[in-house]
């Protein structure tokens, strides 16, 4: 017996096994991810000398948008590269997805991130 599918049913079971295969990364048609990172609260930290700081910068990603310290918003998105292009209060900073689900940040809009952003666990 040969089963026959149209080609919306072709549409929803490839985006289905993409989302099994790929998980939460799936690309969109023009490069950017489908998901951009997991829902939380970044929190922002810099090398200041030889330690630590915290730097006063919390991101709280819900989807495709995002809320500074302040309560000021804007959205966000994951290129290709894994360069993250915000609009709203951090339009002006260089961003990249880092290992371990991080945020990179370069307020200078170099693509040396001293600050990291990690999501806060539980």
């Amino acid at each position: 017996m040969t089963l026959r599918f149209g080609t919306s049913a072709r549409r929803a079971f490839a985006a289905a096994a993409a989302s099994v295969l790929l998980g939460p990364w799936a690309m969109a048609a023009d490069g950017s991810r489908s998901a951009v990172l997991p829902d939380g609260k970044y929190e922002c930290y810099m090398l200041a000398g030889s330690s630590l700081q915290y730097a006063f910068i919390d991101i709280h990603v819900s989807g495709n948008s995002y809320r500074d310290r302040a309560g000021k918003s804007g959205r966000l998105t994951v290129a290709a590269d894994d360069r993250i292009r915000f609009t709203g209060p951090l339009a002006g900073a260089s961003a990249k997805l880092l290992s371990g689900e991080r945020i990179g940040l370069n307020m200078d809009g170099g693509n040396f991130y001293n600050t990291t952003c990690s999501r806060r666990k539980g």
